[in-house]
């Protein structure tokens, strides 16, 4: 064992020596990435540190003077030899670190979350971490914020291993060629060092004419073309369907050959390609790196790459037709409250400057910008900001009205989102509000001038109703008629609220008593209470009613069809709740319905199972059949799980091929989970045809139960991942449930 670890030790270091990165210069990346791990941690430290032989040398801090420390006795140290995170809550209570000198010393370390970072999926040559000198408790949200941090850095790591990749591989080509041996640069051999058969990203290196030296099959893939057809051709000729949205009028026939005659013009650059074949669009994004090999020109070639963007462009063009699309105006911030999408709308409704928004300011920012402008009234600007982003901008759900310094009145409301961040829409209820206002304070007025108010009614874009003191309809307009697809005539006037709704409940279109709806009605009006709801009528519509009491009793109801806001809304909290490769439940949605269940439990005693699932040998299957296989064997296991429990049953997709289904058990159904799981085992190892190929896998499940006696979530979770891992253990392809493991599992 110890010779095998000193092995893997050995090509650490050295894959850690070709990367050249120990002691390497500072880079603005690295310390944008600690940075913003410190603070979305709430630690006063963050790392990444490169682990040599004996020392650990840190590419970026924050919050830290030190540049490296000994490897013997560290936090980073441990965590090198780890696969997966390390979490010291208080490392004074830590046997493995409780005697370092960081915890012992001056700085008095006691919290440490740190996670490895690889290069090729092999060999871990860094970390990044955050510490500081009180404890913490640690939360799985926390967990995978420092995972995605590891990525990040895992990303800037492999840019730099690839530019020294090529760059070696330029300098070999170059000696070659000074030698004056036959290294035509399209040669296999040079070929195979710098075009990256494996890159997804497409590569090609194209001499000063613009002739196709060399290419990886990934360029010709992106490109539509065979490489047979790319080899020795000039770039400026490859001119079939590619447009460049960089050009006013997008009608560029070839952006391509810029690569050559102004390759600085091309860095970053957008292009749509649409093929030839099947009319479909392709977005790409391009970027180019003079190549010089001596003095006498600018350059003697370019490596022009293309990275396939369609699938961030089609996502970012289907959220942004949500928010053009929004009746009113809509506003986007992310995790960090940073403003990231608005339409035009909510510009146009609160008189936001462009140049302001493009700046990608945060909502303490937006709100500050309002209160200085005077939009929240008299007061100091400051505070009144303060106030604002305590209430509004602490993650909660909340609706409110305000006026502008216009005089318009806008219905603002906010949502926050799972991941974090929130959407809020501003809708302008100016005329609504005036006409409400009119109604509740003038009623006299509106008596003596009824043709002048009908008129008033008619011409709104909301549908009006006015009933009076004993529930008799007194005036509508046709607006109110359309919204709710009467006929004219069906309305009269001195009719009850109970005759209206008895109408509509024989044509199916109302599925409440009547009596009992009015009763509730009045007493909510009676109290003084303005009744807000919201209205599915048969045709589809959905109807916003607002009813307000009026003064000598009676009240006004308004009516505004809100079908596209609540569409809108339906589809962003859809999307933020259920996998996009299965539209099962996601990890967000899951933990949710696993908290439900266990309040279940504990406060009513409603029992339920939590079962674990994992798909046996679904590896082999991308490694044999690729990725798109395996997405089709997910989205086939993913109904057959549906079909093998009920509708009240929630299936989720955890990640990759986990799955979770948690099932609510009624009293006489305690037995029924392994019947459930039994039934699952022998629906997924059925046979799959997919692409023509028949293909075979089995499932492992583990059981627990969701009752009184646990009440975290983990405690649940982790029974559940031992009693699958039994199964695994015992051969895989069937089930176990954890209270029928020996006492030592």
């Amino acid at each position: 064992m110890a010779l095998a670890q000193a092995q893997i030790e050995t090509e650490r270091l050295d894959a850690l020596r070709r990367l050249s990165i120990f002691r390497s210069e500072r880079q603005p990346e690295f310390d944008a990435v600690v940075s913003n791990v410190a603070h979305l941690l709430d630690c006063p430290i963050s790392v990444v540190s490169i682990v040599h032989e004996e020392d650990i040398w840190f590419k970026a801090a924050f919050g830290l003077g030190a540049t490296e420390v000994p490897r013997e006795n560290s936090f980073c140290g441990h965590t090198i030899l780890s696969d997966d995170v390390v979490i010291v809550p208080d490392a004074t209570k830590d046997a493995r670190f409780k005697d370092i000198p960081l915890v012992t010393g001056d700085f008095g370390a006691r919290f440490y979350l740190g996670c490895p970072v690889k290069v090729d999926g092999k060999h871990r040559i860094a970390t990044i971490c955050v510490m500081d000198t009180k404890p913490h408790a640690v939360s799985d949200a926390d967990v995978e914020h420092i995972k995605n941090a590891a990525r990040v850095v895992e990303g800037l790591v492999k840019a730099r291993k690839t530019e020294i990749e090529l760059r070696e591989a330029l300098t070999r080509a170059q000696s070659d060629h000074h030698r004056g041996t036959p290294a035509d640069i399209h040669r296999p051999e040079f070929l195979a060092r710098t075009t990256f058969e494996a890159s997804r990203d497409g590569i090609l290196f194209l001499d000063q004419s613009g002739r196709i030296r060399s290419f990886n099959p990934a360029a010709a893939a992106l490109l539509g073309c065979s490489e047979v057809a790319l080899a020795q051709t000039r770039i400026q000729d490859l001119a079939h369907g590619l447009h460049d949205i960089a050009s006013p009028d997008g009608s560029m026939a070839n952006p391509l050959s810029l690569a050559v005659s102004h390759p600085e013009s091309l860095q970053d650059r957008e292009v749509r390609l649409t093929s030839s074949v099947n009319g479909k669009d392709k977005w790409l994004r391009l970027g180019v790196k003079p190549v010089t090999q001596g003095t006498d020109s600018p350059h003697d070639g370019v490596v022009l790459s293309l990275t396939d963007i369609t699938s961030d462009k089609q996502q970012a063009d289907t959220l942004q037709a949500f928010f053009d699309n929004f009746p009113g105006g809509l506003v986007h911030y992310n995790s960090q409250l940073q403003l990231t999408y608005w339409n035009e709308e909510f510009e146009r409704l609160l008189d936001m400057p462009r140049s302001f928004l493009e700046q990608r300011p945060n909502l303490q920012q937006v709100i500050r910008f309002l209160a200085d402008r005077g939009d929240y009234g008299p007061g100091d600007p400051g505070e009144i900001a303060a106030d604002r982003l305590e209430r509004y901008g602490a993650g909660s759900q909340h609706a409110y009205e305000r006026r502008t310094r216009e005089g318009k009145v806008l219905e603002i409301r906010g949502t926050p989102l799972p991941g974090g961040g929130n959407v809020s829409s501003f809708l302008d209820i100016t005329a609504r509000k005036e006409m409400e206002g009119m109604l509740v304070d003038k009623e006299k007025f509106v008596r003596s001038r009824l043709d002048e108010l009908e008129a008033i009614i008619a011409n709104m874009r909301q549908g009006v109703s006015v009933f009076d003191d004993k529930g008799r309809i007194k005036l509508w307009n046709r607006h109110f008629l359309e919204l709710f697809g009467k006929s004219d005539g069906e309305i009269k006037r001195g009719m009850s609220l109970v005759e209206v709704l008895q109408l509509e409940k024989q044509r199916g279109e109302f599925n409440e008593d009547p009596v009992a709806f009015d009763a509730t009605l009045r007493r909510q009006l009676d109290a003084g209470e303005v009744v807000k709801a919201k209205f599915k009528h048969i045709n589809g519509k959905i109807i916003g009613i607002v009813r307000t009491p009026l003064p000598d009793g009676g009240w006004v109801g308004t009516y505004e069809d809100i079908t596209s806001r609540e569409m809108a809304t339906e589809k962003i909290t859809y999307a933020a709740h259920h996998d996009t490769l299965t539209g099962l439940a996601n990890r967000t949605l899951f933990n949710l319905k696993l908290e439900d269940a266990i309040t279940r439990a504990v406060h009513f005693g409603e029992t339920s199972d939590l079962l674990m699932i994992d798909l046996d040998h679904f590896k082999p299957v991308n490694d044999t059949h690729g990725h798109d296989a395996g997405d089709t064997l997910l989205r086939l296991a993913a109904t057959r799980l549906k079909e093998c429990v009920r509708s009240k049953d929630t299936v989720a997709r955890l990640g990759g091929d986990e799955f979770a289904i948690i099932a609510r058990n009624l009293p006489e159904e305690q037995e029924r989970v392994c019947a459930i799981a039994k039934r699952i085992v022998e629906a997924l190892m059925k046979p799959y045809e997919i692409n023509g190929n028949t293909i075979e896998v089995s499932a492992s499940v583990g059981i627990t139960a969701i009752a009184t006696t646990d009440k975290s979530a983990n405690a649940i979770l982790k029974k559940a991942d031992i009693a699958l891992y039994a199964v695994k253990n015992e051969g895989r392809n069937g089930f176990r449930h954890f209270d029928d493991l020996p006492p030592e599992t």
